[in-house]
Protein backbone atom coordinates (compact mmCIF):
# COMPACT_ATOMS: atom_id res chain seq x y z
CA UNK A 1 0.00 0.00 0.00
CA UNK A 2 2.83 2.14 1.02
CA UNK A 3 4.59 1.79 -2.36
CA UNK A 4 1.43 2.41 -4.62
CA UNK A 5 0.42 5.49 -2.50
CA UNK A 6 4.33 6.59 -3.22
CA UNK A 7 4.10 6.33 -6.99
CA UNK A 8 0.47 8.41 -6.91
CA UNK A 9 2.53 10.89 -5.21
CA UNK A 10 5.52 10.86 -7.85
CA UNK A 11 2.57 10.72 -10.93
CA UNK A 12 0.70 13.92 -9.15
CA UNK A 13 4.22 15.61 -8.52
CA UNK A 14 5.02 15.04 -11.98
CA UNK A 15 1.80 16.24 -13.52
CA UNK A 16 2.23 19.64 -11.56
CA UNK A 17 5.74 20.07 -12.86
CA UNK A 18 4.01 19.14 -16.57
CA UNK A 19 1.22 22.24 -15.66
CA UNK A 20 3.37 24.69 -13.56
CA UNK A 21 7.12 23.83 -14.30
CA UNK A 22 7.88 23.09 -10.61
CA UNK A 23 8.34 19.88 -8.55
CA UNK A 24 10.70 18.38 -5.92
CA UNK A 25 11.01 15.46 -7.81
CA UNK A 26 14.21 13.97 -8.29
CA UNK A 27 14.90 14.19 -12.21
CA UNK A 28 14.97 10.64 -12.53
CA UNK A 29 11.46 10.33 -11.51
CA UNK A 30 10.50 12.69 -13.78
CA UNK A 31 12.11 11.29 -16.37
CA UNK A 32 10.53 7.94 -15.54
CA UNK A 33 6.84 9.48 -15.37
CA UNK A 34 7.43 11.41 -18.77
CA UNK A 35 8.86 8.62 -20.47
CA UNK A 36 5.65 6.34 -18.84
CA UNK A 37 3.53 9.06 -20.33
CA UNK A 38 5.27 9.32 -23.56
CA UNK A 39 5.38 13.00 -22.58
CA UNK A 40 9.76 13.27 -22.13
CA UNK A 41 9.82 14.98 -25.80
CA UNK A 42 7.59 17.53 -25.24
CA UNK A 43 8.77 18.59 -21.70
CA UNK A 44 11.59 20.75 -23.20
CA UNK A 45 9.37 22.08 -26.05
CA UNK A 46 6.79 23.17 -23.33
CA UNK A 47 9.42 24.33 -21.24
CA UNK A 48 10.96 26.65 -23.62
CA UNK A 49 7.80 27.96 -24.32
CA UNK A 50 6.93 28.59 -20.87
CA UNK A 51 9.85 29.50 -19.65
CA UNK A 52 10.78 27.25 -17.42
CA UNK A 53 14.35 25.73 -16.76
CA UNK A 54 14.58 22.20 -16.93
CA UNK A 55 17.00 20.09 -15.07
CA UNK A 56 20.42 19.15 -17.33
CA UNK A 57 19.47 15.48 -16.46
CA UNK A 58 16.12 16.02 -18.38
CA UNK A 59 17.16 17.42 -21.41
CA UNK A 60 19.90 14.81 -21.72
CA UNK A 61 17.19 12.30 -21.49
CA UNK A 62 15.01 13.91 -24.05
CA UNK A 63 17.91 14.44 -26.15
CA UNK A 64 18.14 10.89 -26.59
CA UNK A 65 15.11 9.96 -26.78
CA UNK A 66 14.87 12.25 -29.71
CA UNK A 67 17.57 10.55 -31.17
CA UNK A 68 16.21 7.38 -31.12
CA UNK A 69 12.73 8.63 -32.04
CA UNK A 70 14.73 10.63 -35.26
CA UNK A 71 16.06 6.83 -35.71
CA UNK A 72 12.77 4.99 -35.66
CA UNK A 73 10.52 7.62 -37.60
CA UNK A 74 12.92 7.46 -40.60
CA UNK A 75 12.49 3.73 -40.87
CA UNK A 76 9.16 3.84 -40.50
CA UNK A 77 8.92 6.84 -43.68
CA UNK A 78 10.92 4.00 -45.43
CA UNK A 79 8.27 1.39 -44.54
CA UNK A 80 5.45 3.72 -45.22
CA UNK A 81 6.74 4.62 -48.59
CA UNK A 82 6.86 0.57 -49.56
CA UNK A 83 3.37 0.12 -47.93
CA UNK A 84 1.93 2.83 -50.45
CA UNK A 85 3.63 1.48 -52.98
CA UNK A 86 2.37 -2.11 -52.57
CA UNK A 87 -1.09 -0.53 -51.75
CA UNK A 88 -1.18 0.91 -55.25
CA UNK A 89 0.75 -2.15 -57.10
CA UNK A 90 -1.76 -4.80 -55.32
CA UNK A 91 -4.78 -2.43 -55.89
CA UNK A 92 -5.57 -2.72 -52.26
CA UNK A 93 -6.16 0.38 -50.73
CA UNK A 94 -4.74 1.34 -46.95
CA UNK A 95 -5.58 4.15 -44.66
CA UNK A 96 -3.04 5.39 -42.51
CA UNK A 97 -4.43 5.67 -38.96
CA UNK A 98 -2.83 6.73 -35.57
CA UNK A 99 1.06 7.27 -34.54
CA UNK A 100 2.70 8.57 -37.58
CA UNK A 101 -0.33 10.26 -38.80
CA UNK A 102 -0.85 12.01 -35.14
CA UNK A 103 2.96 13.04 -35.20
CA UNK A 104 2.27 15.22 -38.66
CA UNK A 105 -0.24 17.03 -36.30
CA UNK A 106 2.85 17.98 -33.83
CA UNK A 107 4.65 21.09 -33.62
CA UNK A 108 7.32 18.66 -34.87
CA UNK A 109 7.14 14.92 -35.62
CA UNK A 110 9.36 13.81 -33.07
CA UNK A 111 7.43 15.61 -30.56
CA UNK A 112 5.00 12.66 -31.18
CA UNK A 113 6.74 9.29 -30.24
CA UNK A 114 5.01 5.97 -31.72
CA UNK A 115 6.26 2.76 -32.09
CA UNK A 116 4.03 0.81 -34.92
CA UNK A 117 2.90 1.34 -38.06
CA UNK A 118 -1.22 1.09 -38.43
CA UNK A 119 -3.25 0.69 -41.23
CA UNK A 120 -6.42 -0.07 -42.46
CA UNK A 121 -7.32 -2.37 -45.07
CA UNK A 122 -10.32 -4.03 -46.43
CA UNK A 123 -11.19 -7.00 -45.67
CA UNK A 124 -11.00 -8.51 -48.72
CA UNK A 125 -7.49 -7.49 -49.47
CA UNK A 126 -6.31 -9.42 -45.99
CA UNK A 127 -4.58 -12.08 -47.79
CA UNK A 128 -3.23 -10.55 -50.03
CA UNK A 129 -1.74 -8.47 -47.62
CA UNK A 130 -0.81 -11.11 -45.56
CA UNK A 131 1.10 -12.71 -48.62
CA UNK A 132 2.82 -10.11 -49.66
CA UNK A 133 3.88 -8.08 -46.63
CA UNK A 134 5.53 -12.48 -45.20
CA UNK A 135 6.81 -12.17 -48.59
CA UNK A 136 9.23 -8.93 -47.70
CA UNK A 137 9.71 -10.25 -44.47
CA UNK A 138 7.23 -8.98 -42.15
CA UNK A 139 5.73 -12.21 -39.91
CA UNK A 140 2.26 -11.47 -37.47
CA UNK A 141 3.29 -11.29 -33.91
CA UNK A 142 0.32 -12.08 -31.17
CA UNK A 143 0.20 -9.03 -28.98
CA UNK A 144 -2.68 -9.10 -26.26
CA UNK A 145 -5.14 -11.00 -28.21
CA UNK A 146 -4.26 -9.34 -31.91
CA UNK A 147 -2.24 -10.01 -34.00
CA UNK A 148 0.18 -6.72 -35.44
CA UNK A 149 3.01 -7.04 -37.73
CA UNK A 150 6.49 -7.14 -36.95
CA UNK A 151 9.87 -6.83 -39.31
CA UNK A 152 11.59 -10.25 -38.63
CA UNK A 153 14.44 -9.24 -36.70
CA UNK A 154 12.96 -6.42 -34.63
Amino acid sequence: MALARRATLQADAALGFWRTGQSALPPESLIRWARAQRLLLLLPWRAERRGWTLPAPVLAAARQEGYATAAWQARALRALRMLGELAKAMDAPAVIVKGSLAAESYPGPLLRPYGDLDLLIRPQDAPRWLDALTARGYRPHVEGGRAPWARAGR
